[in-house]
């Protein structure tokens, strides 16, 4: 079964994670201004202790991004692939990309394209071998990227960065 803490690390290395006078765990500004996360009181991200803020970073990503059902996903990888999507893309876009592959494989036809991770999805899901699922998931989100570069032409210079993340 997947685990949320085999999934995170490689959230951190595709978000560089690296700098530990100036970590922000994948997190930009926006998060921080919505209230996602918390804060200084005058605004401003005030790093005083770095594990503090990985922790209440896994803490969103958990939350946001990392489905309760994704736990009984049969292959780590695939919860991997699935979790690090819905981090970049969005929770509701990755799972309806998922699930229209699933569909476009043969797998439970019937499957709704709603964006709710649900019992079907799931079955769905670990009905198929990890490995051509993962592949068709990895070409359905490069379309995805391309697609949002050929929309808005401001986001094309985001996708060298973006298909280098499907390749981790």
């Amino acid at each position: 079964m997947a685990t949320f803490e085999e999934a995170i690390p490689l959230l951190w290395k595709q978000e560089h994670v690296t700098d530990p006078q100036n970590p922000t765990y994948g997190l930009n500004l926006e998060d921080w201004r919505l209230g996602r996360v918390e804060l200084a009181a005058a605004g401003d991200i005030v790093v005083r202790d770095a594990k503090s803020l990985r922790d209440k970073s896994e803490s969103f990503y958990r939350t946001a991004y990392w489905h309760k059902l994704f736990d009984l996903i049969d292959s780590q990888e695939v919860a991997n692939r699935i979790f690090l999507f819905s981090a970049h893309a969005g929770h509701q876009p990755s799972i309806k990309l998922l699930q229209r592959t699933l569909r476009q494989m043969g797998s439970y036809p019937l499957v709704a394209d709603d964006g709710d991770f649900g019992q079907a999805t799931l079955a769905a899901t670990n009905s198929l071998e990890a490995e051509p699922l993962i592949a068709r998931l990895r070409q359905a989100q490069a379309e995805y990227y391309e697609q949002l570069g050929q929309k808005d032409q401001r986001l094309a210079r985001f996708l060298p960065a973006w298909q280098r993340r499907l390749e981790s």
